[in-house]
């Protein structure tokens, strides 16, 4: 019987990661009693970031090569999944809990996958009339060390089941696991996390599920929320292009706050760098921080007059203008029309 593919992302080459990522490893080595900060500065990343600062990703896997090779701890990979949940991925996690099913958010969690810069890419299949399964995606080359490859491996596999069990509630899904990397004689630990037989040193890591859980509804499923998150979020995908790393993490951080958005002064803050560093970025990436910021904030209201029914007024509070006129002020600008007008011809032409 053939397989049926439902949503591929290929595995990419990223210049930069969430400086998200980071700090969670950071949380689930402190919750073994290893603080492994201190060897951020000799790969030369920034001791200060935070979750919106976009880290080179080839220094952060070099970092995490060697604190995983020099602290060897067996598990840190799930209790790295345990830390993470969906909301930290901002727009995408919103977007995915707020899927009306567990497939549904699955197809969403791969398409936008390239903001979350993962190292690994994903494949949703139907193998079976009864069986579906998630399969990890490599590249070839390998993108990280081995001890790194192995540790991502480990804590992306249990990630997928903490995100199972908090969207659709606790309980077992998984009929099988697969892991392409040694055994780390955890057997104990392991059917605790996945709830089903595991095999080791296979050629893929994959996770194989009951077909019927595709069709299980999410417990935070709604319809217009989804649809403005995942508005944003497409928004977003449309214009991250390579290379310009600032431009995306500035436009990441509008997203995350488009009711107080802040000023140069404060976005430079939330990047981890001064507001000279971030002008000098923008510009080397032929924008400012007054462009994006306009951008940002004309993306989102015209995807909230496109997708859903929130009125003029309360869409200019979202953004931050001080009344509707300040939108429409704005608005006009830009488009050469109203955002009603906007509005009543996006509707006339659906």
């Amino acid at each position: 019987m053939s397989t049926t593919v439902l949503a591929t992302a290929k595995p990419e080459i990223w210049e930069t990661i969430p400086g998200a990522r980071v700090l969670n490893i950071i949380e689930a080595f402190g919750l073994s009693g290893i603080d492994v900060a201190p060897q951020l500065a000799r790969f030369g990343i920034e001791p200060s970031l935070k979750n919106d600062t976009p880290v080179p990703a080839q220094q952060a896997g070099a970092w995490l090569e060697y604190i995983v090779e020099s602290f060897p701890r067996r598990g840190v990979g799930l209790q790295f999944a345990r830390l993470h949940t969906l909301l930290d991925n901002g727009m995408v996690g919103y977007t995915i809990l707020s899927s009306d099913t567990a497939g549904e958010a699955l197809i969403q969690r791969i398409r936008f996958s390239p903001l979350l810069r993962p190292y690994f890419g994903m494949q949703l299949q139907l193998v079976d009339p009864d069986l579906a399964e998630l399969v990890v995606l490599e590249r070839d080359p390998p993108g990280l060390g081995r001890h790194a490859r192995e540790f991502t491996m480990e804590q992306e596999l249990a990630t997928w089941v903490s995100t199972s069990q908090r969207a659709l509630g606790p309980g077992h899904y998984l009929q099988a696991v697969y892991c392409a990397y040694p055994d780390p004689q955890l057997h104990e630990r392991y059917q605790q996390v996945f709830g089903c037989p595991v095999q080791f040193e296979q050629p893929q890591s994959r996770v194989v599920f009951k077909r019927e859980v595709l069709d299980r509804p999410l417990a935070h499923a709604h319809s217009e929320a989804h649809d403005i998150c995942k508005a944003q979020c497409e928004a977003l995908l449309a214009q991250m292009t390579g290379g310009r790393d600032t431009t995306t993490a500035l436009r990441r951080l509008l997203l995350r706050r488009p009711r107080k958005l802040p000023d140069l002064q404060g976005a430079a803050s939330g990047l981890a760098m001064s507001p000279r560093t971030l002008r000098r970025r923008l510009r080397d990436e032929g924008t400012s921080f007054t462009q994006v910021l306009r951008e940002t904030r004309m993306l989102l209201a015209r995807d909230y007059l496109r997708t859903t029914g929130v009125a003029v007024a309360d869409i200019a509070s979202l953004l931050g203008f001080a009344d509707e006129s300040s939108l429409s002020r704005a608005f006009r600008r830009v488009h050469q029309t109203t955002p009603r007008r906007f509005r009543a011809r996006e509707v006339a032409t659906a």
